[in-house]
């Protein structure tokens, strides 16, 4: 089995043009001829790599997020702005931060040092429990309207 991270933009993927049995992706919006299977919910949680430290002290309360560069997902920022709307942290501005193709993107620049990103606990399990995130506010996590398909 061969497992790939690709990025398809806002025209989806589309089965016919790649050689691959499943896809797991969370694309809102898709066309109605477009069956999906839903697998699981996506939760919202910050995390940053422990070197962060280096570059000033970690977010201790959620306002301060706002002193810290903000790792985007997509050019959408609804990561960060459902997290702050769930948890109602003003003052941090969403369209501030550096924008990436895809949640495993934004997670490896988290993991490099780069800022901090809005990650899902289970599919960054690994990065957190080897301790290469770590996550300033454990008991908040959030859920989102996006979720794991197939």
């Amino acid at each position: 089995m061969r497992l790939t991270t690709e990025i398809y933009g806002d025209r989806g993927f589309d089965a016919a043009e790649q050689d691959v049995e499943i896809s797991l992706e969370h694309w809102p919006g898709r066309p109605d001829d477009i069956k999906a299977q839903f697998l699981f919910p996506m939760s919202l949680i910050p995390a940053c790599a422990p070197s962060l430290r280096e570059q000033g002290p970690l977010p201790v309360e959620p306002t301060y997020l706002r002193r810290h560069l903000l790792l985007h997902e997509s050019a959408r920022r609804e990561d960060c702005a459902t997290w702050l709307y769930a948890f109602a942290v003003d003052g941090t501005d969403v369209q501030t931060g550096e924008v990436f193709p895809n949640l495993d993107m934004s997670t490896k620049a988290a993991v490099l040092g780069a800022g901090v990103a809005m990650v899902d606990p289970l599919l960054c399990a690994e990065e957190l429990e080897r301790g290469l995130l770590v996550c300033p506010f454990p008991d908040m996590v959030c859920g989102t309207q996006f979720g794991g398909y197939r």
